[in-house]
């Protein structure tokens, strides 16, 4: 692996190890700013092959070629092995010269005036540079100087030195509210070969009825109006001088904006999908914030703060969506109960009733697919909770306390890698049930037989739940109580979880995990 030795000095170096294209950048600084990076290029080929035998005796084998292109040269390092082969002739060394495409010969490179004596094998590293835009095209071993192509008895090689083309970088996918002016970005494309480079935006795809058109298209930094909701796919292709870009694409999704305080009762609609948060949502007390089905919510990391009824219910086919979206359960009055209603969505990052406590509320989760979000912290909810038919994948698990018999149902949910929350590993976790309350964990996949799915920390000590007829993924017993945290890990944990019966293959009404695990 190559390494630069001294990088911070002007005259740093490192070994070429292995044959292609290293790529070596240099920003200096004043103390105050940096500079704008400068690149060259060192490409080394391998040409070892059968060694080429001149007439006269003298075996020249060229073992590689590295090449630097400059702004106005190219600067070569020749690594090759001379031989004299004759029992009774000395031989003195001879020039490379380099021929081009054109026939434009180059200057003769005088290497060495060494002398080989019979039987002689010297190694040789040769290094000139070549005041020409363009690379050699043939290069030759000998004395002829002064032609303009290579003759037929010389030793000569056909060697392909071409630039690299460029790479076209149409930056980050971009959400914005519908109307706004956006501005692309394809500052950061790249040319290995330190050419300049020139831009080529187009438009591959705009929403119907669109007239949006773009500003300065064959700038690094276009602009146009996202006039209509939709997605506006854009596509930027850069040029050398000499090569095109493979092209790249953005897409840029105009959505409407939403934030804010609920005055009334809201319905996310369809025909106005996607959305796109730009402030903290608050629904009060009293009102209710509906979501349609095939509705998207773009959150970009901001929330729905629930104090009164949250009803996002899609279908089967016609599923919510929501991205980084925080749904947060709010802190009322203790008379004033939330409720979060979710069915049949996706739902990518972003949080599910992660609050901490005083959070009176309750939620139904059901038939949805759950993806990257921390833990569910249901912190003594006042109605009965149920969570059924979801699939988890690298969530926080769930984490319940309960009282006044209030019941939580976790059932025919699927769990895959699941993590856990401040350290603990889990999929499901119980801290504390008074009276008569319960928590009902039935009827499961448990997927990840590596770590803890059900736990009961320690220092509680009204901590229990029901864990019969669940899948583990396993019929080891010994596997499926390695998959358990109660009182026969830790005596400081008030009870035991009973886990037998379980199940020995996926219950059928728990969800299909693999589609969504390719």
């Amino acid at each position: 692996m190559a390494t630069l030795s001294n990088a911070t000095t002007i005259q740093p170096s490192f070994k070429v190890d292995v044959p292609g294209t290293y790529i070596v950048q240099l920003v200096v600084n004043d103390g105050k700013v940096n500079s704008f990076p400068d690149n060259i290029k060192v490409i080394t080929f391998n040409q070892i092959s059968i060694p080429y035998l001149a007439i006269d005796g003298l075996t020249v084998k060229l073992n590689s070629i590295s090449v630097v292109k400059k702004t106005n040269s190219y600067k070569y390092t020749i690594d090759y092995t001379l031989t004299n082969n004759t029992k009774d002739k000395v031989i003195d060394e001879g020039s490379f010269k380099m021929f081009y495409a054109n026939k434009e010969g180059g200057l003769p490179q005088y290497g060495f005036f060494g002398k080989l004596y019979p039987g002689d094998t010297i190694n040789r590293t040769y290094i000139f540079e070549d005041l020409k835009t363009n690379p050699f095209d043939v290069l030759e071993y000998g004395d002829n100087f002064f032609a303009l192509e290579p003759v037929d008895n010389s030793l000569k090689w056909k060697v392909e030195i071409t630039d690299s083309a460029p790479i076209a970088n149409a930056g980050p996918d971009q959400t914005i509210v519908v109307g706004s002016l956006v501005t692309l970005d394809g500052s950061v494309s790249t040319d290995a070969d330190g050419d300049s480079l020139t831009y080529n935006w187009s438009f591959t795809s705009i929403p119907a009825n669109s007239y949006a058109t773009l500003s300065n298209p064959s700038t690094a930094n276009p602009s146009f109006i996202a006039d209509v909701i939709g997605e506006y796919v854009l596509s930027l292709v850069v040029n050398d001088g000499k090569y095109e870009s493979v092209a790249d694409v953005v897409t840029v999704t105009a959505a409407t904006g939403i934030g804010g305080i609920l005055s009334s009762d809201m319905t996310l609609d369809l025909v106005n999908s996607p959305y796109l948060i730009t402030s903290d949502i608050q629904i009060p007390y009293g009102l209710t914030f509906t979501i349609e089905p095939g509705v998207k919510i773009i959150g970009n990391n901001k929330s729905i703060k629930v104090f009164g009824l949250f009803n996002a219910i899609g279908t089967e086919n016609s599923r919510i969506k929501f991205e980084n979206v925080e749904i947060v359960p709010g802190s009322g009055l203790t008379n004033e109960w939330f409720k979060i209603h979710i069915d049949y969505a996706e739902v990518n990052s972003g949080s599910i009733y992660a609050a901490g406590n005083a959070a009176h509320g309750s939620i139904l989760l059901r038939n949805s697919v759950i993806t990257d979000i921390p833990m569910i912290y249901l912190w003594y909810p006042v109605e009965d909770c149920v969570i059924e038919k979801n699939i988890f994948i690298n969530t926080g698990g769930i984490s319940v306390g309960l009282h006044y018999g209030i019941k939580v149902y976790i059932r025919n949910n699927a769990f895959y890698r699941y993590t856990g929350y401040s350290g603990k590993v889990y999929a499901v976790e119980n801290w504390n049930s008074y009276d008569t309350s319960e928590t009902i964990v039935e009827y499961n996949s448990f997927l990840s037989s590596d770590r803890v799915a059900l736990m009961l920390p320690s220092g509680y000590p009204n901590t229990d739940m029901t864990a019969i007829n669940n899948y583990w993924n396993t019929t080891d017993t010994a596997i499926i109580e390695s998959m358990i945290y109660d009182r026969n890990d830790d005596l400081g944990v008030a009870n035991y979880i009973t886990y037998t019966p379980f199940l020995t293959s996926p219950d059928p009404n728990t969800p299909d995990i693999s589609p969504y695990i390719q």
